[in-house]
């Protein structure tokens, strides 16, 4: 398997795991239910006011992310346009951003955290340095659209 390919599989996983992590969280809380964490105060973080972004749940927000890089690098396998590549590129950015964000929040305002939220940074990270090693090897494409 070249390394283009085994790079792309794994950004796909990794969407994969954040759309059913995520799906799961947004499911629980449209119950009304707080997922079982024993390590951290999950309940704390996903009803705090801030578990809520622009009227829509930081869960679906998740959701949305996770189906967009998905989208866009199964797009990118097929047609190989920097301009796919460079628009995923920038909503990980977007997202380690918001991401940032969130854990500036949990820490120095909610002052709990969730380890649901922490596989997610996980996952966004790992995003982030496969993203970055593409970008290395120079795995985009050359063509320009």
């Amino acid at each position: 398997m070249k390394k283009e390919n085994l790079s792309t599989y794994i950004i796909i996983f990794i969407s994969i795991v954040g759309i059913a992590l995520c799906g799961y969280l947004w499911w629980l809380r449209s119950l009304n239910g707080i997922p079982s964490c024993t390590v951290s105060d999950c309940e704390t973080v996903l009803s705090s006011q801030w578990s809520v972004f622009w009227g829509i749940p930081v869960v679906a927000w998740g959701v949305i992310f996770y189906l967009s890089i998905l989208f866009l690098t199964i797009l990118n396998l097929y047609f190989k346009k920097n301009i796919i590549f460079i628009t995923s590129f920038v909503i990980i950015i977007i997202g380690t951003v918001f991401t940032l964000y969130l854990r500036y929040l949990e820490f120095f305002v909610i002052k709990a955290w969730c380890i649901w939220c922490w596989v997610s940074v996980i996952l966004v990270i790992t995003f982030v340095i496969n993203y970055l090693i593409s970008v290395r090897n120079g795995f985009h494409s050359v063509e320009y659209s």
